[in-house]
C-alpha cells in the first residue's frame, strides 16, 4: 500500500494535496497493525523540496522502510530554479532502493527533454491502479480523464466492467509517457534488468 504525503509539515501538505492528519493516521495505523508492505511517496514541488530531507527522515521514525520520491511532472516548466532536483540528489542517501540513483538521474533526463532508455514498463491500468482518498477510482496518476468509478460507492463488477472497457487495457504498454513518465521509475516492480 502506497500512501501518498508531500511533507512532514502538514501546512505544506495541505496546501499541495489536502488531507494531512488522514494520511499520516493511515501511515501509523497500518503500521501499528502489523502492515509490512507500507510505501510512501512524495511528489517533490517547488513548496516541499527544502524541507524533503526532513520529511523523509520523519517517515523513517514513524516506521516506514520503503520511502519513496517523484519529481513533479510540469511539462511547460523544464527548468530547475527551485532546486527540486538538487532535494532529490541530496535525499538519495537516504533512499533504500538500489535503483534511486538511476531514477533520479532519469528524472532529470526526462525534465531536460532528454531521452531515456526504457528501462522501465508502465503497468498502470493493466495491474496497478490509483485510488483517491474519495474512492475514485483511475487507470493512472497522469489520466484522471479517465474514471473507472468509485470504490467506496459502486460494486467490484462494475469497477470491473468500466475497466475492460477502457482504452488502456488494449495496449500492452499503455498510451501514456511511456519510458519518460517520472512516476515509473520510483515503483520498484516497473524496473527491469
Amino acid at each position: 500500500m502506497d500512501i501518498s504525503i508531500d511533507s512532514h509539515d502538514a501546512a505544506i501538505h495541505d496546501a499541495q494535496r489536502g488531507y494531512h492528519a488522514g494520511a499520516v493516521s493511515s501511515i501509523v495505523g497500518l503500521l501499528k497493525k502489523g502492515y509490512r508492505n507500507v510505501a510512501t511517496t512524495t511528489v517533490v514541488t517547488n513548496l516541499n523540496a527544502p524541507k524533503l530531507l526532513e520529511t523523509i527522515l520523519w517517515l523513517r521514525e514513524l516506521g516506514v522502510d520503503d520511502v519513496r520520491i517523484q519529481r513533479v511532472f510540469l511539462p511547460e516548466n523544464t527548468s530547475d530554479v527551485s532546486g527540486i532536483m538538487q532535494a532529490m540528489y541530496d535525499a538519495e542517501p537516504y533512499l533504500r532502493t538500489p535503483h534511486a540513483p538511476r531514477y533520479i538521474e532519469l528524472t532529470r533526463h526526462a525534465f531536460e527533454g532528454r531521452p531515456a532508455s526504457c528501462f522501465a514498463r508502465c503497468r498502470m491500468g493493466k495491474e496497478y491502479f490509483v485510488c483517491n482518498a474519495q474512492g475514485m477510482l483511475t487507470p493512472c496518476f497522469h489520466r484522471n480523464d479517465i474514471v473507472l468509478g468509485n470504490l467506496f460507492e459502486e460494486p467490484v463488477g462494475v469497477l470491473l466492467e468500466a475497466l475492460e472497457r477502457h482504452d488502456l487495457i488494449m495496449h500492452d504498454v499503455p498510451l501514456c509517457f511511456g519510458s519518460h513518465c517520472a512516476s515509473l521509475f520510483d515503483i520498484p516492480t516497473f524496473w527491469r534488468r
